[in-house]
C-alpha cells in the first residue's frame, strides 16, 4: 500500500497540473535570447482572445489574439490534435475563445498551444462571437527584419527582437519585391522579400486562403511588384540552416489579399511542392 501511495505521488509530481488561468502574454513574454516561452512544456489554462486566422494543414491551427495586448506579446497559435479537429471546426474567426488543459510547445521556433495532444483532455469555451478583429499593428520591415546569409546556404536573423510580435496581426506599408533575388527563399522556397527604405522582411502566402493550391504565391506576387500594404501574422521558423521570421499574409478585410496590383496572368511557377514550415509536425 505504501508503494502504491508513493507511486501515485510520483505520478502527480510528473504530470503538471494546468495553471489557474494565464494570459497569452504570460505565455509569450520571454527574455530568452532565442525566444522560447518560459512556460514551454507546461500544461496551462489560457484566457485566450479573438480568433484572427484558421489554417487547415496537417494539424489544423487557430490563431488567437488578445485585444488587450495590441502592441506586443499578444497572440498565439493553437494546434488541434483531436480526432476530427473538433476545436478547429467549432470556432470561427471573430469568436473570443479560451482554452483549458493545453500544453505550451516550441514548434520549429514558434510558441504554440497543443490542444488534445496524445489524448490530453483539453477543452475550450466560446466567450463571445462576432467580435471585430484586433487592428493590425503597423510595423516597418526593419521591425521584423529578414535573415541574412551566414555560412553558405544558412539564413539566420541577427537577433530575435521581432519575437514580441509572434502570431500577431501586422501590416507593412509601401513595400516592393526586388526585381532580382527577392523570391523562392527559405526552407520551402516560398518566401519573398518585402522592401522599403527601412529594410527588408520576408513574407509567405502558404496560409493565405486566396493562394491557389497549384501556386507557391498569391497571384500578383512577382518580382518588381509594389504593394500599398501587406497584412499577415508573424511566424518564426527554425530548422538546420534557418532561423527567420515570416509574415504569413491574410486577405484584407472586405477586399483582396493584396492592394494596388496590376493584372497578372495566373501561371504556375513550379511543379512539385517542397517540404517546409507549412507541414510542421
Amino acid at each position: 500500500m505504501r508503494k502504491l501511495a508513493l507511486l501515485l505521488v510520483v505520478l502527480a509530481v510528473c504530470a503538471p497540473a494546468p495553471s489557474a488561468g494565464v494570459s497569452i502574454r504570460d505565455i509569450q513574454y520571454t527574455t530568452d535570447p532565442a525566444g522560447a516561452s518560459p512556460l514551454n512544456g507546461a500544461a496551462v489554462n489560457c484566457t485566450g482572445g479573438v480568433v484572427t486566422m484558421k489554417f487547415e494543414g496537417t494539424k489544423p491551427r487557430v490563431v488567437v489574439q488578445d485585444p488587450s495586448q495590441p502592441g506586443e506579446w499578444g497572440a498565439i497559435q493553437v494546434k488541434d490534435f483531436t480526432v476530427g479537429a473538433a476545436f478547429f471546426h467549432s470556432v470561427a474567426i471573430g469568436d473570443f475563445v479560451s482554452v483549458s488543459n493545453v500544453t505550451v510547445n516550441e514548434a520549429w521556433g514558434t510558441t504554440m498551444l497543443q490542444y488534445g495532444y496524445l489524448g490530453q483532455a483539453s477543452g475550450f469555451a466560446i466567450v463571445s462571437q462576432g467580435n471585430a478583429l484586433p487592428a493590425a499593428l503597423v510595423v516597418a520591415p526593419a521591425d521584423i527584419r529578414a535573415p541574412v546569409e551566414g555560412p553558405p546556404g544558412y539564413f539566420l536573423v541577427g537577433d530575435h527582437a521581432a519575437e514580441k510580435y509572434e502570431s500577431m496581426l501586422l501590416e507593412v506599408r509601401d513595400v516592393t519585391i526586388p526585381m532580382s533575388g527577392g523570391m523562392d527563399l527559405g526552407k520551402a522556397q516560398d518566401n519573398y522579400v518585402l522592401r522599403n527604405g527601412s529594410g527588408d522582411c520576408w513574407a509567405s502566402d502558404y496560409m493565405n486562403p486566396l493562394k491557389p493550391s497549384y501556386l507557391d504565391y498569391t497571384p500578383g506576387v512577382v518580382p518588381g511588384a509594389h504593394f500599398d500594404a501587406m497584412r499577415g501574422i508573424l511566424e518564426q521558423y527554425v530548422a538546420t540552416g534557418y532561423d527567420y521570421y515570416q509574415l504569413l499574409t491574410v486577405p484584407e478585410p472586405g477586399g483582396p489579399a493584396i492592394l494596388a496590383l496590376a493584372a497578372i496572368a495566373l501561371l504556375p511557377r513550379r511543379g512539385a511542392r517542397r517540404e517546409g514550415p507549412r507541414e510542421r509536425a
